[in-house]
């Protein structure tokens, strides 16, 4: 046995260093048993070493768990390389780097939804918390919390996969050494919110593009609209170049994208966006290179408050989400003309993505379900309500009255009236009539 006492009651173990010289580990005050324990696990050790043998696994565990200060006393005998001090790692520090990243490979762009997810987790954890120390349920006292202060279901919804994001980056790059993403388990909800859904009638926009105060902001709108461009992302990265007049064709450029081998899509030159097109190529400095130049362009915020002010000017209510809405409004018109799929490659986002956050149901569609179209065969049908109250009153001696004629249905797009002139057809609620 290599153990010794010393005065005072502490212990030291002795033992071969690397180099072969005898060298000693101080333990300070303990028990007898354990300083063997300890020993034995040193001198096993020493000759793994020292013989060029795989050191037994007992031992890399035990190695593997001693402190920082206990593993420094045995790396200094030379039989196991000293630990590197790990930077000290902060939930601040974290997000920040998140956000750097995030920045670097989108081109810049910045993503104001982050600001209010770091406020958030700051403000639960602290600023100077080691991520290390996150656990699964904090993540969920954290998401709590966001419900708590009244967010809106998608809002926690995207705030939650963003902090999934945020401590995927932390394993990915070595920020945390938990073994799990604290918040992978964390319900994040439906990220659909239909209160916030506006169709964005033509008549409506042709009111803010009458308002806009000059070509490139009727530009903007016409494209929002009709072209169903992602604002400010799609715009600022608009070149000349993209534009092709002849063929009628606008190369749009998908920064969100770009990252998942999406660098950009076709867009048809609608009709609706020839006019404006041409207006701004016709102010365009020779040499020129993008369609919207300028800082302005790319500030969702600045944008959004601009036009605000357009539709004040115009008379118009602004909507919930308002440059979301005109893109979802144009897919919603061209997946009513077009396959689906054929709206959603010029949109530039999946049929999933459609279906959850874009379709919607217009007046349109509830005018021609609820029978748009409805004639008499020969005569104008009342539509009095006072009428249909009046009958439903007298139900008894509807049950003994002859059929009558009723509306035939023209339906949109259809051959025609669904009866012929004079025809008697048996009314909803009575048996058929049949001959004799």
């Amino acid at each position: 046995m290599s153990v010794a006492n010393d005065a005072g009651g502490t212990r030291r173990v002795l033992v071969k260093g690397a180099d072969g010289q005898r060298r000693t580990i101080r333990l300070g005050r303990g028990s007898l048993e354990v300083a063997r324990q300890i020993d034995e696990r040193v001198q096993a050790l020493s000759v793994a070493v020292l013989t060029g043998t795989p050191t037994p696994h007992r031992v890399t565990e035990w190695l593997a768990a001693l402190s920082d200060e206990y593993h420094g006393r045995v790396a200094r005998t030379g039989l196991v390389a000293p630990r590197v001090k790990r930077e000290t790692r902060t939930m601040a520090g974290l997000l920040e780097a998140f956000t750097e990243h995030l920045e670097a490979n989108n081109g810049g762009r910045t993503y104001t939804h982050h600001a209010r997810v770091k406020r958030t987790m700051l403000a639960m954890f602290g600023a100077d918390t080691d991520p290390d120390t996150i656990t699964p349920l904090d993540a969920e006292r954290w998401r709590a919390s966001l419900v708590a202060s009244k967010y809106a279901t998608p809002t926690v919804s995207k705030d939650v996969k963003t902090a999934r994001q945020v401590f995927k980056y932390a394993l990915k790059m070595d920020y945390t050494t938990n073994p799990r993403n604290p918040f992978a388990d964390v319900t994040a909800g439906t990220m659909s919110n239909p209160d916030r859904a506006h169709f964005v009638k033509r008549e409506t926009i042709a009111k803010a593009i009458e308002a806009a105060p000059n070509t490139h902001w009727r530009l903007l709108v016409s494209l929002a609209r009709y072209g169903g461009l992602r604002i400010p992302s799609e715009i600022a990265a608009m070149e000349w170049g993209d534009i092709d007049f002849e063929g009628a064709r606008l190369w749009i450029r998908s920064p969100k994208n770009k990252n998942h081998g999406d660098g950009g899509r076709w867009v048809p030159m609608f009709p609706e966006l020839r006019t404006p097109l041409l207006d701004a190529f016709e102010l365009a400095e020779d040499g020129e290179v993008l369609v919207f130049g300028g800082q302005r362009w790319s500030d969702s915020s600045n944008l959004r408050t601009q036009f605000k002010r357009i539709l004040k000017w115009a008379g118009v209510t602004p909507w919930p989400r308002l440059f979301h809405n005109l893109r979802a409004s144009r897919q919603t018109e061209l997946a009513a003309e077009y396959p689906l799929a054929t709206a959603c490659a010029w949109i530039g986002n999946s049929r999933a993505v459609a279906s959850g956050h874009y379709l919607q149901v217009t007046d349109a569609d509830w005018m021609k379900a609820t029978g748009q179209g409805v004639t008499e065969c020969g005569a104008r049908v009342s539509q009095n309500a006072a009428h249909r109250t009046a009958t439903h009153d007298n139900a008894e001696q509807r049950k003994g009255a002859q059929p009558t004629r009723t509306p035939c249905l023209t339906v949109p797009g259809g051959a025609g009236r669904s009866c012929a002139e004079g025809a008697e057809v048996t009314p909803r609620g009575f048996e058929p009539r049949f001959p004799g």
